[in-house]
């Protein structure tokens, strides 16, 4: 069996990398809208788990973002969009469109997310 051993010296390339974490973002933005008691959901949410893990463990960070508040200053760009669902008064992350990629503490791509608010 012919098996490739990842050479610690070879560099990440950064352009896999942020396309393992557009995927993941994506799947996270789908299961934040479905519902946890479906068959495998909770499954699906492990995996995903474990890939950022797996990312973590070589250095790479995604900014965990989805459902978290919104604050003037965060390092993100922002789309945002009046959203019943959201508490009145409130602006919180609904969607993440680019996850935020840190590599090695550094930020290579900042988040690109979709802010739900709600002024009533």
């Amino acid at each position: 069996m012919n098996k490739k051993v990842k050479d610690n010296n070879t560099p990440i390339d950064p352009e896999a990398i942020i396309g393992i974490a557009d995927e993941i973002a994506r799947m996270e933005n789908n299961l934040s809208h479905m519902d946890p008691a479906l068959p495998g959901v909770k499954q699906l949410s492990r995996s995903v788990s474990r890939m950022k893990d797996f990312l973590r463990t070589a250095g790479i960070e995604m900014a965990d973002l989805l459902g978290k508040p919104y604050t003037d200053g965060m390092m993100v760009l922002a789309e945002f969009v009046p959203d019943g669902n959201v508490p009145a008064g409130e602006f919180i992350i609904t969607g993440v469109k680019q996850p935020q990629i840190s590599i090695g503490g550094k930020i290579v791509r900042p988040a690109q997310v979709t802010v739900g608010f709600n002024l009533n």
